[in-house]
């Protein structure tokens, strides 16, 4: 990788595309630094729907980009994860668990900057420097860890969670301790682990950080937007519209 470029990562489908490719497009627009993006989806017919949004967006070259869809993924996986059970199976639940196994097959051995396809960059802005050790992760108000039989499961189990975390931008190295990912997994509860839940994820995430450490990126640069139940009651009994919610946002800020 050239020196100075910064290795980003996103999970997602195609059906993302409504949203999803005005946030690349701001992503690939207000970096001040060269980027290695890397998207992975599922289908081939994903996979060429996000190469035709790409190809549109046309990023500066001073970025580099590819687009891997599952089939590439399982090839590497069925080596890499040869001798992990559980992360095996957790590949194949909700497809944002995929966040956590997936970039690191296509990684460099370092940094890893792993985003939601939902995070948007309205302003220039550098990612914050990945720690060598530890795991960087938004701050949030409250939790994202869901559903609470789960979480309940990790207390019993004397397991530590760290709180107010939210996963939309995340910074951490490869390779990660596979060994202890698929202990953890399994202690969660392996193939009974929710499917339809994807807040699963940062039950492991935040798993992770009490493992290895770490901290959050500067709260005051990297905003998670929070669907108060105030902006519900605008939406549903005063009728307002999103971007109606959205323009009462400081985006400036």
């Amino acid at each position: 990788m050239p020196p100075g470029e910064r290795p980003v990562f996103v999970v997602l489908s195609a059906r993302s595309l409504g949203y999803a490719r005005h946030c690349l497009q701001s992503l690939l627009k207000n970096a001040l630094e060269p980027l290695s993006l890397t998207l992975i989806t599922d289908s081939p017919a994903d996979k060429a729907a996000l190469v035709e949004a790409l190809e549109m967006i046309a990023p500066d070259p001073r970025h580099r980009w590819a687009v891997h869809d599952q089939a590439d993924a399982d090839a590497r996986a069925a080596e890499m994860f040869a001798h992990y059970p559980n992360i095996q199976q957790f590949r194949q639940g909700h497809p944002c668990w995929r966040k956590i196994t997936d970039p690191p097959l296509f990684a460099a051995e370092g940094e890893m900057v792993i985003l939601d396809p939902d995070v948007y960059f309205p302003n220039p802005f550098r990612f914050e420097a990945t720690p060598a050790t530890g795991l960087l992760l938004m701050w949030h108000p409250t939790n994202c860890l869901f559903p609470p039989f789960i979480v309940r499961r990790a207390f019993r189990l004397g397991i530590p969670m760290a709180d107010k975390i939210d996963i939309g931008v995340g910074h951490i190295n490869n390779p990660l301790d596979w060994e202890w990912l698929d202990w953890l997994i399994g202690r969660l509860g392996g193939r009974d682990l929710p499917s339809w839940s994807a807040h699963v994820e940062p039950i492991v995430w935040s798993a992770l950080a009490m493992r290895i450490g770490g901290g959050y990126l500067d709260p005051r640069a990297w905003f998670c937007w929070h669907n108060t139940v105030a902006k519900r009651l605008r939406v549903r009994l005063l009728k307002e519209s999103g971007l109606s919610i959205l323009r009462g946002e400081s985006l400036r800020e």
